[in-house]
C-alpha cells in the first residue's frame, strides 16, 4: 500500500504527497516511485518532479475521470519500500571546491560559531557523500541532503543581494550550489568553478534530484627533482625534501645519480608513501644536464630506454613501478622545439612503461605529442623560477631567473594553484593553470622552500595531494 496520498493539480497534473517531513528515508520512497514511473510510465505522461516530499507528475493532455481512476489505481500499487544502496540508479558526481577568502566569505563566521577552526570545517563539509532531494529555487539549483549537524548555521538574518554562480552555501540543515547570479541568504563557504546550469545544453542542469554529490577541496601536486648526486658530489637534500613532497623524480645517472643515490632516493620516497618518477635527461656529467646537445634520434632513444631500464629495475627490487616520467633541465625544453626527438623519446617511454603519465610545460607541443599517444599528462609549474610574458621559463644564465628567497617562492606557487596565474619577470600577469608545482632539488633552500609552500596553501585551504 503506498503511503502517500494523490491530489489533482490543475488538469495535466498529479502531486503525490508524502509524509511531510526532510529525511532520507522520505527522499528514497519519492525516488522509488521516480524510477518505477521512468522505467514503466503512465499513459500521457510527460515529466515528473520530485520535490523534498511530494512528487509532482505531469500529463499531456487532460485526464479523463476514467483515465484519472486507472493512473491513481496504478500510483496506488507502487512499491515505496527504502531503495538498497545497490538499487538506486543514481550517479555520482564530485564538485572541486575552492573553500574560503573570497570565494567562502561565511568560512570564518561558520567557523567561530561551531567553535571549530577554518579546517575543520572544510574536513566536515567535504566529508559526507550529499544525496539531491530536489532542485529549486533557481534553475538548477541543488538542494543537498546530509549536511553534518555539527555544521548547520542558520542563514542571514539580511539575505546579500547577490551571489555569485557556483557558491557553495550552507542555510540551516541544508548544504547547496547557485547555479545563477543572483540573491541569497545562505552562508557562503566556498565556490566551484564546474557550472551547474547552462541553458543551451540538454538537460540544462547538470543535477538532478535522487543524484549524489561528493564535495573535492581543491587540490594541487608538490613535486621535486631528487636523487641527483652522484657519488663525492653531493646534491640537494633529499633527506630534508623528500618527505615534504607529493612526488618525486629521480635521475637516472646521465645528468646525476649514482645507483646507491638513486637506492637512498627510492626508498625515502616508499617510506613517505611519494609517488616515484624518473628525470631522465641528456648524458651530460659535467654541466649537469642543463645544457642542449645536438643527438641523433637513435642514439637518444637508446640513451632514454637505458635512464628508463635502469631506474626501473631498482624500483622492482623494492616491488615498485615508474608512476611518471618528467624530462630533466635542457632536454625538457629541447622536446618543445624538436619533433625528432619527442618522437623517440615518447616511443621509449611507451614501450618500456607505457602506463606512465607525462609531466611537462601546460600546452607545450610535448605534452600535445603526448596526449595523441594515449598517455596521461600532467601540467607543470615552477616554484622557484621565474616566468616571462609567453609563459616560459627565463633561462637560467639570465639575472633574476632563480627565486631564492622560500617566501616568494611560497606566494609564487600560491598564486598559481589559487588564482591560476603567474607574476612575470616584468611584473605582467598571465594565467597560469597547473596540476603540480616543482621545487628544484638542487636549490640550496629546497627544504625551506617547501616549508614555506605547505604553510602558505594550508593557509589558503589548499590541499597537496599526488597526482594520481
Amino acid at each position: 500500500m503506498a503511503n502517500y496520498t494523490i491530489e489533482m493539480l490543475g488538469d495535466r497534473a498529479l502531486v503525490l504527497y508524502f509524509r511531510q517531513k526532510i529525511d532520507l528515508s522520505i527522499h528514497h520512497q519519492v525516488m522509488s516511485v521516480v524510477q518505477q514511473l521512468e522505467t514503466k510510465p503512465l499513459s500521457k505522461q510527460t515529466s515528473i518532479i520530485p520535490a523534498y516530499a511530494s512528487l509532482t507528475i505531469l500529463f499531456s493532455q487532460s485526464l479523463s475521470a476514467a483515465e484519472l481512476k486507472k493512473i491513481k489505481k496504478t500510483l496506488a500499487g507502487l512499491r515505496t519500500k527504502k531503495i538498497k544502496s545497490s538499487e538506486m540508479k543514481t550517479t555520482l558526481v564530485e564538485l572541486p571546491v575552492s573553500y574560503g577568502g573570497a570565494n567562502g566569505p561565511d568560512l570564518v563566521e561558520v567557523a567561530r560559531v561551531h567553535g571549530l577552526s577554518e579546517n575543520e570545517v572544510i574536513a566536515q563539509h567535504s566529508k559526507p557523500t550529499y544525496d539531491v532531494y530536489q532542485i529549486g529555487f533557481t534553475p538548477g539549483f541543488p538542494y543537498l541532503g546530509g549536511l553534518p549537524e555539527s555544521l548547520r548555521t542558520p542563514r542571514h538574518k539580511t539575505p546579500r543581494l547577490k551571489v555569485s554562480a557556483g557558491s557553495v552555501g550552507i542555510g540551516d540543515a541544508q548544504t547547496g550550489v547557485y547555479t545563477v547570479d543572483g540573491p541569497g541568504g545562505w552562508q557562503i563557504i566556498g565556490k566551484i568553478e564546474i557550472p551547474l546550469f547552462d541553458p543551451n545544453k540538454n538537460p540544462p542542469a547538470l543535477l538532478r534530484a535522487g543524484m549524489k554529490v561528493k564535495f573535492k577541496p581543491k587540490q594541487i601536486d608538490l613535486n621535486a627533482d631528487v636523487g641527483e648526486s652522484y657519488h663525492e658530489a653531493k646534491v640537494g637534500n633529499d633527506e630534508g625534501l623528500i618527505p615534504l613532497v607529493n612526488t618525486v623524480n629521480i635521475a637516472c645517472g646521465f645528468h646525476g645519480g649514482d645507483p646507491e643515490t638513486m637506492k637512498r632516493a627510492i626508498k625515502l620516497a616508499l617510506e613517505h608513501r611519494v609517488q616515484i618518477g624518473a628525470h631522465p635527461s641528456f648524458q651530460d656529467l659535467k654541466n649537469f644536464g642543463r645544457v642542449e646537445l645536438i643527438v641523433k634520434p637513435a642514439l637518444l632513444e637508446k640513451q632514454i630506454r637505458e635512464q628508463l631500464s635502469t631506474l626501473s629495475k631498482e624500483l622492482k627490487k623494492q616491488k615498485a613501478t615508474i608512476h611518471h616520467v618528467k624530462l630533466h633541465g635542457a632536454l625538457y625544453h629541447h622536446v618543445n622545439h624538436n619533433p625528432a626527438s619527442t618522437r623517440v623519446i615518447l616511443k621509449a617511454i611507451k614501450s618500456l612503461c607505457p602506463e606512465a603519465k607525462i609531466v611537462g610545460l601546460p600546452h607545450s607541443p610535448f605534452l600535445i605529442a603526448a596526449e595523441k599517444l594515449g598517455f596521461s599528462t600532467v601540467r607543470e609549474a615552477f616554484v622557484d623560477r621565474r616566468y616571462r610574458k609567453d609563459g616560459s621559463l627565463v633561462p637560467r644564465n639570465e639575472k633574476r631567473a632563480i627565486i631564492d628567497d622560500p617566501q616568494e617562492c611560497a606566494e609564487q606557487a600560491r598564486s598559481i594553484a589559487v588564482e591560476q596565474q603567474v607574476k612575470t619577470i616584468d611584473g605582467k600577469v598571465i594565467p597560469l593553470i597547473a596540476d603540480t608545482l616543482c621545487i628544484h632539488g638542487d636549490h640550496p633552500q629546497s627544504k625551506e622552500i617547501a616549508i614555506a609552500i605547505r604553510k602558505e596553501l594550508e593557509n589558503a585551504h589548499y590541499q597537496l595531494a599526488s597526482f594520481l
